[in-house]
């Protein structure tokens, strides 16, 4: 899920060792360095976008998607630099750090936009698991699939064949959790969909169903890069995928690009307001006397609108 691990980092400290470069050691190529920039400025392009849209609505709980995209651009750039460094494993760390990492924000976004829309827009009972934790669940499952993680790469530096295995075993099973649980994410999504088109209370001309689509829209292209970097260390050290730059960007870069786009035309904040009770809910609508008894406008408002 949202913190994308990845195989080469724990490698680093067994590359010291012989004459080959990081770069050699790892990926067997040096990184195209005007694509690289390319991806770095288009990256960087989209943060101030989505800076832009954040800061003109005020929308402050969606700043980790620009914040993201801004620490994934820079490591594009540090990937340059790479080239002309190729043996400084420092560099090599921030590197992937930052185009590693970096796309977890694009996920915890998503499962922002989930919750407030389950609370805004249609009400607690359309989801599966109560919107408040959405986001805290799926936290706690990134921090879980990082520990796996974690676990096999202190095996991987083992100059034992055989721990050098288990290690990638390990690795491997992090990423698969990883991307189930992006899946199981998705199919909460659809269930909410689901149920909200079979309650007949809603019209398909409703104005945050634009949200509702521009998530699935990202989910496909962040479960394609999911998808991607679990067949990627699969295939092990020196694999076909890992060996090949031009799979990085169509399979990783590309997907990334397109994920976080969307929300640049359609952004979240503008269809996903807060909602005001239908008129024959309306508190106003009641004698004083009954107004009282329920608690009041302001406490009916807060206690079925409640985000925290």
């Amino acid at each position: 899920m949202a913190h994308y691990s990845h195989p080469t980092i724990p490698l680093l400290l067994s590359v010291s060792s012989g004459n080959a470069t990081v770069l050699q050691d790892i990926l067997h190529y040096s990184p195209n360095k005007p694509v690289a920039g390319v991806a770095g400025i288009v990256f960087l392009l989209i943060s101030a976008a989505l800076f832009t849209r954040v800061f003109k609505a005020r929308d402050w709980w969606g700043l980790c998607l620009p914040i993201g995209a801004t620490a994934l651009g820079i490591g594009f750039f540090i990937r340059i630099l790479l080239v002309s460094n190729p043996n400084s494993i420092g560099i090599y760390i921030a590197m992937q750090i930052l185009i590693v990492c970096s796309p977890a924000a694009f996920l915890a976004f998503n499962y922002i936009v989930y919750g407030r829309f389950i609370l805004n827009c249609v009400g607690r009972q359309y989801s599966l698991i109560r919107p408040e934790i959405v986001a805290k669940l799926f936290v706690i499952s990134d921090i879980t699939t990082f520990l796996i993680q974690s676990g096999g790469g202190s095996l991987e530096t083992s100059k034992n064949p055989s721990v050098q295995q288990t290690a990638r075993d390990i690795f491997l099973a992090g990423l698969i959790a990883q991307a189930a649980s992006y899946l199981i994410f998705t199919a909460l999504l659809f269930h909410a969909h689901w149920k909200i088109i079979g309650s007949g209370e809603y019209s398909k001309h409703e104005i945050w169903w634009t949200t509702v689509y521009s998530v699935y829209f990202s989910s496909v292209f962040i479960l394609i890069r999911c998808i991607y970097r679990v067949i990627e260390l699969a295939q092990g050290r020196g694999g076909y995928l890992l060996t090949h730059e031009i799979y990085f960007y169509m399979l990783d870069t590309v997907p990334l690009i397109i994920a976080i786009s969307v929300y640049v035309l359609w952004w979240p904040g503008n269809y996903i307001k807060l909602k005001t009770p239908r008129p024959e809910f309306s508190m106003t609508a009641l004698t004083p006397e009954l107004q009282h008894q329920a608690g009041g406008t302001e406490a009916y408002s807060e206690s079925r609108y409640n985000l925290a």
